[in-house]
């Protein structure tokens, strides 16, 4: 167990059924391209990066480079999208493009995803605000000034 699981589940307890909760396998990058084709229903590639850099979300591939393709071909490879390919003519050119769909397993690796972050959000919300945060200059006062 790494040092943020241990975080994670030290802060969490146990669920509100008795049982811990599995930290989700999704990165964030797969929940938000996961919640967007949820909303979205079938996209094509480009309409979902498009989509994705519309709702200002930084850092994530929204470029038809190969990291946003790579990202897709594992989310496929993994069952999590379903992908189909598309051809057509524009300005007598012959453009391929990828369809993608979220699949029944990717609707339920979602849903846990952000019911586990629900979770954590909501445990201890008394004990969080409990505690005052340490000022910068209480802390520069109790250290030693001495060499």
């Amino acid at each position: 167990m790494t040092s943020i699981q241990y975080l994670v589940y030290s802060i969490l307890g146990k669920h509100e059924r008795g049982k811990r909760m599995k930290i989700p396998d999704l990165s964030y990058m797969q929940v938000v391209y996961l919640a967007v084709l949820h909303g979205l229903g079938k996209s094509e590639g480009e309409e979902l990066r498009k989509t994705i850099k519309e709702c200002g979300f930084t850092g994530l591939p929204t470029e038809p480079d190969p990291s946003f393709y790579q990202l897709m071909g594992r989310m496929e490879k993994a069952g999590l999208i379903v992908g189909s390919s598309l051809q057509y003519m524009r300005d007598r050119q012959v453009i391929r493009e990828r369809q993608y769909k979220i699949s029944a397993l990717g609707t339920e690796s979602l849903h846990k995803t952000c019911g586990f972050f629900k979770a954590v959000l909501q445990c201890d919300k008394a004990k969080f605000a409990s505690k005052e945060p340490e000022k910068e200059e209480d802390w520069y006062r109790t250290k030693s000034t001495s060499f």
